[in-house]
């Protein structure tokens, strides 16, 4: 039993070696980041429904397509928790132990063939193709499905392999649990069961015994298997009801008999092009797409973190090809494992297209998701035929290069992670210091600079803001949409709109809108009052149109400042100009003057002024206003010589003479009016 339990190659010092490698490399890519990641898209829904609501939403939320997720969610919250870290290292545990399980069965189908699951394991954990991990509390979930599979076939293998009946049954009863779960976990990952059937028939399948025989036992094998499958398939089709219409499969089965031909058509074309993506372009795009969004400052960090673990993977080679002496007839084995990968990523990726989901390599999209579970068969592929070739090295340069270049990718795409997640904090810490509170029913709308990621759901805003504005649980008291050009009209026409996502349910009034806007990564974030509206020259031409739709009076100012909770957004930021520029902007709200006058000048005596010029306007109208003209003016100069600038805060001046409501002093509006509109003024100071 022990022999069994513990094979003689699990006794060597190079397994563990294979295994420290594994683990070294894994750690380079994806930790030394691990602390400054976040929380992105999806995870907000789940933070804000753990945090606010009671544990059993989680089940509300996920009983629209995968039940039994909400209850794993129910757990893992109460041991996680909000700290976005504790989630990173859930997950990276996960990876690696998915990985630790995939070398192992590389190494009971193959136990001869022991450099080549080394390296098949270590590109398995650094797949350049999927780079959603830093959204832990998403996808931790795949992981966990990613090695139940692998666990799943392991034991299958592990009974195939056993001399002992009571091993083999308690191995097959193992290998269903880990099915069962898996199945009912991620069901994209359904087509694995390709890779389960081929190992069976590629161990099972005596090249003697004529076909039917061959069949007959590989049949008894796969045969337990089939009833959780077929199970699975039928309830999954004929008595669940998804009501998401992305995994409804009746809804997808109509869509296939209203339009047999051109689904059909759209399926071959799209799987031939995931399977270019998931074996090539993976390789490919993700890692040029990265280099050219990383600073060069990063990307030396992220070059040296490569090297290093190139080099090694390149000692552990040179010490291997002395340990190691790996099977002669390994070139017949690599043939059979070429074709092993190339059926199992097929496989895996049919699911995908036939549910009309594709691949796909975007930084501000989710699709390269569904290129996780293929990265089985690719890694089989890929490595299998590095194995075919007669020259060594090949085998070590080609691995090295397709290493280096995959810990590069993952680090640069936590960089991008982490730059979001920076953005973030900034805007939310920066809007609790502007605004201490929000009226019932507010629509948040928020934009973000160009050259970091956008929001792409309005719950990444009104989740946020819930957690930091709402004490009050299971309530919603703040909403949102994203801001764009196909949503602008709703702002225009002031319309309200019902939305429904995942269980959870509301309606939104546009004549309730606020704007808030971070033009670039320079400027502060500025919350804009469509009554008087100073906007930046960085603003997009959308914000310039939608800007008089923003109600500044959906912020309560007479009411205690809302605090971010640290463990999500991070502590409070240095109180630097966007602090000062963010109290001040409160107080112009408030036309407390003096208090305006009393932050800028503390500002200004800590050396502290804007990068976007636009900000002194606080300051500004708050001399005008109290009469202190000539501090005015000398803030004003600073607003020359910037393009268009002054031509937009002369415009914005006349609109608040034009608007007696106001109630603004009228010397101070004269002075405003004069001192940015005519030019001649600025030529003839001294």
């Amino acid at each position: 039993m022990k022999k069994l339990l513990l094979p003689q190659w699990l006794k060597d010092n190079e397994v563990w070696v294979s295994l420290g490698l594994i683990a070294a490399v894994s750690a380079l890519a994806y930790l030394p980041l691990i602390g400054k990641l976040g929380l992105y898209r999806d995870a907000w829904t789940l933070i804000w429904a753990g945090r606010t609501q009671n544990l059993n939403t989680f089940v509300s939320l996920f009983s629209v397509d995968r039940p039994v997720v909400g209850f794993l969610y129910m757990r893992l919250y109460a041991l996680c928790g909000d700290n976005p870290l504790t989630w990173q290292i859930f997950e990276f545990l996960l990876r690696l132990v998915g990985s630790v399980g995939l070398f192992y069965l590389l190494r009971s189908v193959w136990p001869k063939m022991r450099l080549f699951s080394t390296i098949s394991a270590m590109l398995f954990i650094v797949y350049p193709g999927f780079l959603q991990e830093p959204n832990a509390v998403v996808y931790w979930t795949s992981f966990l499905t990613c090695a139940l599979v692998i666990y799943s076939i392991l034991f299958s293998v592990i009974a195939i392999r056993a001399e002992n009946k009571a091993i083999a049954i308690l191995a097959v009863g193992l290998a269903i649990l880990c099915q069962v779960c898996y199945l009912f976990i991620d069901e994209f990952e359904i087509g694995l069961e390709g890779l389960r059937l081929i190992l069976i028939w590629y161990l099972t399948a005596d090249a003697g015994k004529p076909l039917k025989g061959k069949i007959a036992k590989v049949f008894v094998r796969w045969a337990p298997y089939l009833p959780v499958l077929a199970g699975f398939l039928f309830w999954r089709i004929f008595i669940f009801q998804s009501s998401r219409p992305t995994t409804d499969v009746i809804r997808l089965l109509a869509l296939y008999t209203s339009s047999t031909f051109a689904m059909t058509q759209k399926v071959a074309l799209g799987a031939w092009k995931d399977f270019l993506n998931a074996t090539f372009f993976a390789w490919v795009v993700p890692p040029y797409q990265l280099i050219t969004a990383t600073r060069n400052r990063d990307l030396i960090v992220g070059l040296a973190l490569a090297l290093l673990a190139s080099g090694l993977f390149w000692l552990f080679y040179r010490w291997a090809r002395k340990t190691i002496h790996d099977d002669a007839e390994e070139l017949g084995r690599s043939r059979s494992i070429v074709w092993i990968g190339l059926v199992t990523t097929i496989c895996a990726i049919l699911p995908v297209t036939i549910a009309n989901r594709n691949i796909g390599f975007s930084l501000d999209s989710t699709i390269d998701r569904y290129t996780l579970h293929t990265t089985f068969g690719v890694v089989l592929l890929i490595v299998g035929a590095l194995f075919l070739l007669n020259k060594n090295k090949w085998r070590i340069w080609l691995p090295v290069r397709v290493l280096f270049l995959s810990v590069l990718t993952q680090y640069n795409n936590a960089v991008y992670f982490r730059n979001a997640w920076e953005t973030q904090q900034q805007l939310w810490w920066q809007l609790a210091w502007r605004a201490p509170n929000f009226q019932d029913g507010t629509v948040l709308m928020v934009n973000l600079p160009n050259d970091v990621p956008s929001f792409s759901e309005d719950y990444e805003i009104w989740a946020p803001a819930n957690i930091i504005y709402n004490s009050i649980p299971d309530t919603l008291k703040i909403y949102s949409e994203i801001l764009s050009a196909e949503t602008a009209p709703l702002l225009v026409h002031g319309e309200k709109q019902p939305r429904f996502i995942r269980n959870i349910q509301f309606d939104r009034d546009f004549t309730h809108a606020l704007i808030v806007s971070m033009p670039s990564t320079s400027s502060c974030v500025h919350v804009i009052n469509g009554d008087r509206p100073d906007l930046s020259p960085a603003e997009p031409p959308l914000i310039k149109w939608v800007a008089p739709y923003s109600h500044i009076q959906q912020i309560e100012t007479d009411v205690p400042s809302s605090q971010p909770p640290a463990i999500i957004f991070g502590q409070e930021p240095p109180h630097t100009w966007c602090y000062y520029y963010q109290k001040m902007s409160l107080a112009q709200q408030q036309r407390d003057w003096e208090k305006v006058i009393a932050l800028g000048e503390e500002a200004i005596q800590a050396n502290l002024e804007p990068n976007d010029r636009v900000e002194w306007m606080p300051l500004i109208e708050a001399y005008a206003y109290s009469g202190k003209l000539k501090q005015a003016e000398n803030i004003i100069l600073k607003l020359y010589g910037i393009p268009n600038l002054r031509e937009d805060l002369c415009q914005y001046s006349l609109k608040q003479q034009d608007n007696p409501s106001l109630d603004l002093p009228e010397e101070g509006m004269n002075f405003l009016t004069d001192r940015l509109c005519n030019s001649q003024w600025v030529n003839a100071t001294p």
